[in-house]
């Protein structure tokens, strides 16, 4: 026969169990939300790395004040990884300002034989593109706010 526990060690036998049980859960749920941070934070960087990369080959080609072929080149590759990164709208402007500097490429070598009025018609052709060129940077901040901004820093429990 078993000697009869006092009625505050049976309370205590009959709740540490569900006590257990609920500090388990507590602890995944953090360990969830930790590993969640951890891929936002991932994915920041990635975007980050993407995006400094193109503001860093922009920022060369306006500095030269020309766009030579393997600038296009090292855009096309530092835009490979934007289709899984960015939403369609990012995608399609990271190619159109492609399309931009490899246009400005061609009429650059096109424009070296020229002179008089065919000289002045195509700097006027690339007017236009180097204006959009000198808005990229401006362009992109306004569409890729909201993929770098951290709003899992704010304590939402």
């Amino acid at each position: 026969m078993t000697p009869h526990l006092p009625i505050c060690v049976q309370y205590l036998q009959a709740f540490s169990t569900p006590l257990i049980a609920l500090m388990v859960a507590w602890i995944a749920f953090l360990q969830w939300r930790t590993a969640h941070q951890r891929v936002l934070l991932d994915l920041f960087d990635r975007r980050m790395t993407v995006i400094d990369e193109l503001r860093k080959i922009v920022a060369e080609v306006l500095q030269k004040n020309k766009v030579q072929t393997g600038d296009s080149e090292r855009f096309l590759r530092a835009t490979k990884g934007a289709d899984f990164l960015f939403r369609a709208d990012v995608k399609s402007y990271l190619d159109r300002i492609y399309k931009v500097m490899v246009d400005l490429d061609t009429y650059e070598a096109e424009l070296k034989p020229l002179k008089g009025n065919e000289r002045h018609a195509l700097v006027q052709k690339m007017r236009p593109l180097r204006n959009e060129l000198s808005a990229f940077f401006r362009t992109l901040n306004e569409l890729v706010v909201s993929y770098v901004q951290m709003p899992q820093k704010h304590v939402w429990f």
